[in-house]
Order: structure tokens, then sequence, then C-alpha cells
């Protein structure tokens, strides 16, 4: 009976774990909030003083290359994405493929 108790304990927090890899906590929310607004801040200055403003380290592009090269596996593979207004994950349709 201990054993399993604690394996379904295990297997709740390994679920719990999973999902709230995804959450950031309030103060986090807040501190990147204000990351942002500052470095727009630092853009607007640059803009304002005629220098090129630089507010993208890259990462867009890549997020969006591999968006695209995702997008096309699944395609291949016969998994249909679904269009998102926006978010961090890519959804499918795959009932083509799971039946």
């Amino acid at each position: 009976m201990i054993l399993c108790v604690s394996l379904c304990v295990c297997v709740r927090a390994r679920i719990i774990l999973a999902v709230s890899s995804f959450c950031a906590p309030t103060p986090l929310q807040h501190a990147v909030a204000q990351a942002i607004a500052d470095k727009v801040a630092r853009g607007q200055a640059a803009v304002d003083s005629g220098e090129d403003p630089v507010l993208d380290c890259g990462a867009t592009d890549i997020f969006h290359a591999n968006f695209i090269a995702l997008t096309e596996a699944l395609r291949e593979s016969g998994v249909e994405p679904l269009p998102s207004a926006g978010g961090y994950f890519l959804l499918a349709d795959c009932s083509k493929v799971c039946g």
C-alpha cells in the first residue's frame, strides 16, 4: 500500500512539474515586463538621437525558422498544423494519422 501511494504521489508530482514549467511566477512576469519596457525605451532613445535601435537579439529569426521547419516536417508526415494568432506552442491536427 505504501508503494502504491508513493507511486501515485510521484506521478502527480511529475504532471505538476510538466505543466508548471511553462508558468512564470508573478514577480518574474513583472520583471520581464519591466525589462521589455526598458529595452523599448532605450530603442526609442536611440531613434530620437538618430541611431539605429537594436531591439532584437536575433531570437525572432531563430524561432521563425524553427517554426517553418517544424511546420513543413509535420505536413510531410501527414499532420496538419493549426493556425494560431500567436503563442509559444505549435498545435497540429493528427486525426488523419492517429485515426
